[in-house]
This record gives structure tokens, sequence and C-alpha cells, in this order.
């Protein structure tokens, strides 16, 4: 049974993420909408939102003992210092993917919204959560402003990830929390590989790639977020409030989560994609609580009301269809192409999987979940979107962020008779650690950044898609455009000052 004060913290954890991630939409409708729609849908998810949010409290009696001044004090300061250090606020170098931070931040201050691109006679199309609020701000007191808010804005999202992880371990939190932060994909089966068979195709450094199709894995917790924050984010947050709804399923969880993902897919929508396993599988368990009770499922369809501009929205960019970025994994013709998925399943998920299971025979309710997560793991991937791809990087951080989280719980706490099992992981880990080391040894010494919020490419004048042009190429930059005369244009969006030229 979960204790009173961790039923507590949950509560406001809930609501704080709940709140965090739902933000950038209602600012969106508010800003991007026809009055006369934006309006009615603000109040409309607003309204599910304190319903829900009251009833999440009504449990609550006092504040919990971990949100002490002394934990508040230590993760406020690391988890500023961490983000310092890996250039966000533009006091360190930052890494390429910030030109296109930087640009569409650039973007959305210094054009009225909704953001028309006069080159491409077409208007801005992306999900621009990540970025609204901040732009938002720096609108009203100068650009110039930008990278101390987007730094603010960042450690809010970093901070309720470290919060979620001290709630949801209850024994030596801190040494669990460096454990997941050093964590770091299997690398060492690739690279023992490429020594013993030199000539062994398709494994290129620590990854694999079979020309058309790369598999490329990320820890969410290092190098992952420092890459793509817009991302990440959402989905460790939404990892870490399904797992707790696993954990104690109280009735407004389905309402709640509506929220949280219906936020979340203007953050990014692969971060939804990966948390729909785990959405199904609750609903599953409950399916009968909420026909016999179907005011929350009443509420989670008002929400998906309310997020219909929005969702209009993010569907009316102009997706390329090249089938080079866009395909399963079955079309690329490469035959042995099993042999080499197999290898990533096993080398990055499966060896972590086997002991949580076989070490901890008892917890059941954790195995359940733990399936999800690795099934999650081994089909999400058959398919591929985007130039790296986007699709199997980032889907699978919400069942990735479970796998690392119980397991570094388990290195650090596992105290039973086969132990010594536990040390070899332990040093398996460690080898593993010298990726995460490296990426961080290119931030030391701190060095300036060639890319600014106000500046954030050389020549000065380049707008979002002008850098997808440059770096890639003409298709690439339809993911930041809208189709022309698409549904949210015609029917939703509000009324610009700058009028296209047919």
């Amino acid at each position: 049974m979960t204790s009173p004060n961790k039923q507590n913290s949950i509560a406001y954890l809930q609501i704080l993420t709940v709140s965090y991630l739902i933000l950038p939409a209602l600012l969106f409708l508010l800003t991007w909408v026809r009055p006369i729609m934006g309006i009615p849908c603000f109040i409309l998810l607003c309204s599910v939102a304190v319903y829900t949010f009251t009833r999440l409290l009504s449990s609550v009696t006092d504040h919990p003992p971990a949100w002490n001044r002394r934990n508040f004090l230590i993760l406020s300061v690391s988890s500023f210092g961490y983000l310092i250090m890996f250039g966000f606020g533009e006091f360190n170098w930052q890494l390429f993917d910030y030109q296109f931070h930087n640009a569409k931040y650039h973007d959305l201050i210094v054009n009225s919204w909704p953001v028309f691109y006069p080159k491409y006679n077409t208007y801005m199309c992306y999900y621009n959560a990540y970025y609204l609020p901040v732009a938002f701000l720096s609108k009203l007191i100068g650009i110039e402003y930008a990278r101390y808010l987007a730094l603010l804005w960042t450690w809010l999202g970093v901070m309720l990830v470290g919060w979620w992880v001290l709630s949801l371990i209850s024994k030596r939190p801190w040494r669990v929390l460096l454990v997941i932060v050093l964590f770091s994909d299997s690398w060492i089966f690739i690279w023992l590989l490429r020594v013993l068979f030199p000539t062994i195709p398709y494994l290129p450094p620590n990854y694999i790639n079979f020309g058309k199709f790369p598999f490329i894995i990320m820890s969410p917790f290092s190098d992952h977020l420092v890459w793509a924050p817009q991302h990440v984010l959402p989905a460790l947050l939404a990892a870490f409030s399904l797992t707790s709804f696993h954990k104690q399923r109280k009735q407004e969880w389905l309402p709640t989560t509506a929220l949280l993902l219906g936020g979340a897919l203007f953050w990014g929508p692969f971060s939804v994609v990966g948390a729909m396993p785990f959405v199904l599988y609750l609903f599953w368990l409950d399916r009968w609580r909420f026909f016999k009770k179907p005011v929350y499922l009443l509420q989670s369809f008002l929400v998906v009301l309310g997020l219909v501009p929005l969702i209009s929205y993010i569907t009316s960019t102009q997706i390329t269809s090249d089938p080079a970025v866009n395909m399963f994994i079955t079309q690329i013709g490469v035959p042995t192409w099993p042999l080499y998925f197999l290898l990533y399943i096993i080398s990055n998920f499966i060896i972590w999987y086997v002991p949580l299971r076989w070490l901890t025979p008892n917890d059941h309710q954790l195995h359940q979940w733990f399936t999800v997560a690795l099934i999650a793991l081994c089909v999400l991937p058959l398919y591929r979107l985007g130039i790296m791809n986007d699709w199997q990087m980032r889907t699978n951080v919400p069942a990735y962020a479970i796998i690392i989280v119980f397991s570094a719980q388990w290195l650090v706490n596992y105290n039973g008779s086969r132990n010594w099992v536990r040390w070899g992981y332990l040093a398996f880990w460690a080898v593993t650690v010298l990726s995460t080391l490296k990426f961080v040894a290119a931030f030391i010494p701190p060095h300036p950044t060639t890319t600014l919020i106000t500046q954030p490419t050389t020549p000065g004048n380049e707008t979002t898609p002008d850098l997808a042009v440059r770096h890639y190429n003409p298709a690439t930059a339809g993911q930041y455009l809208m189709r022309r005369n698409s549904f949210f244009e015609k029917h939703f969006m509000k009324i610009p000052l700058t009028v296209r030229s047919e």
C-alpha cells in the first residue's frame, strides 16, 4: 500500500505536472485561435482541470515530508547547475540542434502570431509548446531576456522530473537519481562486435544502421534531454505520472491523463505515442469502472473537445511522405534485419528486464508494468519517421525511462540472495557510464555558444525553415510549415495581420 504522505506527494505532483504541460496549449488557444472558438475551449479545459484537481486534492491534509527545505535546495541547485553546464541560458556552448531551438524562439518573438513566412507564403506549423510561453513573455519584456526565461522554463520541467523520481523511489532516492542521470545505452555490445568482427555490416560506432533505417538509442536523462528537451520533458513526466497511477489508481486518473497527454501533444506528438501503450493498459484494467460510472469518460471527451483547434493545427503541417524517412523496417530489403533488431532489443532492454523480473519475484504489479514497457520497446521501433528516425528515438522515451528508473532502484537497493548478479550489473553499468561521461566532458571547460536566440545563425536573417533547407533539403522544411488552405487556417486560425499572396 502507498502511504498517506506518498499519496499527498503524488497528488501535488500530478497537478503541477498537468499544469506545466497544459499551460502552452491554453496560451495557444488565446493567441492563435479565433476568440469565438479559442475562449470557449480555454474555459472548457480550465473547468475540467479545476474539477479534476479538486477531486485529487480532496484527500490531501498536509505537505509530504519529502517536500522539505533540504531536498528542495539540493534538487534546485543540482538541476540548475546541470542546465547551465549543458548550454541552457546560453552560458555555455550549445549543441547543433540549438540553432533550430533558437530559431524557433526568434521566429515566435519577432513576428506577430500566427507567424507568417513570406518566403514560403504560408504560416508556421509546429508543436511549439516548449517555446510558446518563453516567446510570449519575451514579446512583453524584450528578446534579450529570452535566454533567461528559456532557462527558467526548462528548469521547472527538470525540477518536476527530479521530484517524480524522489516520490517514486522510497529508499535512497538520491543515489538512485544519480544512477539514473548517469545511465547510458548498451553501446559496449556494438563496440565489442566491431572489434571482434571488423567487417560486420550495419554497425557504425554505438548504434545500428541499415542505411535507410537507423536505430539510435539515447539515455533520456542525459544526452537526450540536452538534445531535445521539447520531446523528452513531456515524455518523462507522462511516464512517471502513469506509473504513479498504476501503483494507485484513483478514479480521476483518466481525465487527469487526458489533460496531461493533451498538453504533451503540443510539446511533441512522439511522447504521446510512446505513452499510449500504458494508457491503454490502465484503461483495460479499469474499463468496467468507467463504463459503470461514465462521468470520467465524459470529462476525458470534454478535454479532447477543448483541444480540437490544437489538434487541427498540428495535423496541418506539410509532413513529407519521402519513403527514405517514412517506412516500416520490412520495406528496406535487408534480409538480416531480424538479427540486428534482436541485438538492439536484447542489448538495450531485455538485458535489464530479465533481472528485474527474476530478482523481484513477488512484485507482480511491477512485472506487468515492465511487460507493457518491453512490448512498446519492441513494437514501436518497427516503424521509421524522420531523417534520423525521430520516431524510434522519441517514442521509446516513456518505456525506456520506466526500465531505467526501476533498474537504477534495483542496482542501488537490492540486497537479496543473488547479490553477485547485482554487482555484475553494476560493473556493466559502470562501463556504459563512460559514454555519458564522455558527453559531459565535451562541455568542460565552458566556452561561448555560436548560436543565440537574438541571432540564431551567422547570417542573422534565416528562419527555422531556412535552416532546414540549408542543413537538409527543401522537403524537410515542410515540418515547420502549414498546408495551404488547411482546415485550421480556414476555420480556427485567428485573423492574421499578414495576408498571404495567392
